[in-house]
């Protein structure tokens, strides 16, 4: 039976095996550099994407970014938008409305428990 949870050093073949698989010195070398870039880039990348993003949110749209970028044309309404229904069409305004009929019929089935509560307390004290 092979033991998937072994750790190991095999100093002739210079491999090191991590949960069943063997790696040798280059593969993990490769492995951690790239690691170690992406943690130390990743920061630098997010505040340069941001910042074209940006840019692409705040120029005005012209003739020919009619295809281009939702964001410049203003297509994509960021808190949502409203149809003529006056109904919320944003994300999520589907589950809002099922998650307020719940909310709203839990009440409800409360208030009716509490006043049958009541009707059967005030019957009994009137004996």
């Amino acid at each position: 039976m092979v033991n998937h949870f072994e750790f190991g050093f095999d100093p002739e073949a210079r491999t090191l095996t991590i949960l069943g698989r063997a790696y040798d010195f280059n593969v993990l070398m490769r492995t951690l550099i790239i690691t170690c870039a992406y943690i130390l880039l990743r920061p630098y990348l997010l505040k340069l994407t941001s910042r074209h993003q940006e840019r692409d949110h705040d120029r005005e749209p012209t003739e020919a970014d009619e295809m281009s970028s939702p964001a410049a044309t203003g297509r994509v309404a960021p808190g949502g938008e409203e149809d003529s229904d006056g109904e919320d069409n944003s994300w999520g305004a589907k589950a809002r409305r099922r998650q307020r009929a719940m909310k709203q019929k839990a009440m409800d089935e409360d208030r009716e428990a509490d006043e049958e509560e009541d009707a059967e307390l005030n019957a009994l004290l009137e004996d």
